[in-house]
């Protein structure tokens, strides 16, 4: 199966002694149909908070508490839908009022924020992601964060500023090099591997990642495939070591058949091959399956992959048109670092027009408030509170009052009474 980890008050996580799945399928219809009778040792008894189960047509990981407090994460592998995972998240919003429970608020605030860093809403991402791991350092609960310190440091990463992300994951290094790492380091291990590589050194981005894989696959944690995987395979590949790059490619694919309907596992595990066997029609499949999905990020490198490939293959157009499709995406999001590496690429090719510097977004006025910024702007100028406002977008209240200080700056207003003038001389404008 993928994982079960649990938190105990201390915030430290450990894997959780599975029991009585035979198989991951079976696992997965559990999780759709009776979570609440998921066969951990020991049956605890589970309140289901909601963070990822199946709604409409999309799907998440589950996430639940047991009676004594400690939280159970149940990381299964499903289909991908951001629009499902947001309401899963406001759901469990609901379920801490109705219980009267803090104790996993700041998981569920940190995964609102990774959310939107998969979408590429990046500057509210970095807001959420912090909202999150404040509230977690109040009530001393971190067994998120690793994960969300390291999904800001990648965000620093792409945005240039390497010194700022190599502070952000620091603190978890001793762990990268443990025998048995906490849940969520995976990500921290992506984020240094991909230091080392703009640092030129790709031996040791190579040790990191191939170390934090050995590890995933040996506890059967295919949750971290999406990112990990790929990663390895290109690095192994420049090393030479073809050896491991097909043992990475074989275990994706065989992850990606306990999960035919998610784009984007299909994606990591076509490219793997793709990039293993050097064949462009494998690496333009990984694209398509990568639209098909909401991560950008993914559909940004999955072009740069493809990309490479086809100019090596005499394909030069079609290769320039991937490097600009992914161009767009990380100038998008603000990845000017990431816009720079395309941009270099682009020139190898021999294009050296047509390709726009990066978009800065106004800093005063309504154009100048992000699309969070605009949800909440809305929502208040309908009238509802903080709160209500903090229920609707699945974040905490505190949160809202941070975006309308923003808003209120941005707009140069002083009260919520204004803020309604404003979102009303603006109501068909979108951002």
């Amino acid at each position: 199966m993928s994982a079960i980890w649990a938190a105990d008050r201390g915030g430290a996580g450990r894997p959780l002694t599975q029991a009585g799945f035979p198989d991951e399928a079976a696992l997965h219809d559990l999780v759709e149909k009776a979570p609440r009778m998921l066969p951990l040792a020991g049956s605890p008894r589970l309140t289901v908070l909601g963070r990822e189960v199946r709604l409409g047509g999309g799907y998440a990981d589950l996430l639940a508490v047991e009676s004594s407090g400690r939280l159970v994460i149940i990381e299964v592998k499903l289909a991908g839908n951001a629009e499902a995972r947001r309401a899963a998240l406001d759901g469990a919003l609901d379920e801490y009022e109705a219980l009267g429970s803090t104790w996993t608020l700041p998981d569920t605030l940190i995964m609102a924020g990774t959310c939107r860093f998969v979408t590429g809403e990046w500057h509210d991402a970095v807001q959420g992601l912090e909202d999150g791991l404040r509230v977690a350092a109040e009530f001393g609960q971190s067994v998120l964060g690793a994960p969300a310190n390291a999904t800001v440091a990648l965000i620093d990463l792409g945005r240039g500023d390497i010194g700022a992300a190599g502070q952000r994951i620091a603190p978890f290094g001793a762990e990268l090099r443990s025998g048995a790492p906490r849940f969520g380091t995976e990500m921290v291990a992506y984020v240094a591997a991909l230091i080392a590589e703009v640092q030129h050194d790709l031996p040791a981005a190579f040790t990191i990642l191939r170390r934090t894989w050995e590890f995933a696959a040996a506890q059967r944690n295919r949750h971290s495939d999406r990112y990990l995987a790929p990663a390895l395979v290109r690095v192994a590949l420049e090393l030479g070591e073809t050896a491991v790059a097909r043992a990475v490619a074989n275990r994706a694919e065989q992850g990606a058949k306990l999960a035919p309907e998610v784009a984007t596992v299909q994606a990591a595990a076509v490219r793997c091959r793709g990039l293993v066997d050097g064949d462009p029609s494998a690496l333009l499949e990984a694209v398509e399956f990568a639209r098909r999905g909401p991560r950008v990020l993914d559909l940004a490198v999955a072009c740069e992959d493809a990309a490479m490939v086809l100019a090596g293959a005499g394909r030069a157009d079609e290769a320039k048109a991937l490097l600009i499709e992914a161009f767009e995406r990380y100038e998008a999001i603000g990845a000017k670092a990431w816009a720079a590496r395309v941009t270099a690429a682009l020139r190898r090719l021999g294009v050296r027009r047509g390709v726009r510097g990066t978009r800065l977004r106004p800093v005063q006025g309504w154009e100048s408030l992000t699309p969070t910024e605009v949800s909440v702007s809305r929502l208040v100028a309908e009238g509802l509170t903080n709160r209500e406002v903090a229920q609707r977008l699945y974040m905490s209240p505190h949160t809202v009052n941070t975006h309308l200080r923003h808003v209120f700056g941005k707009l140069g207003i002083a009260s919520r009474a204004g803020l309604a003038s404003e979102a009303a001389r603006n109501s068909s404008t979108t951002t």
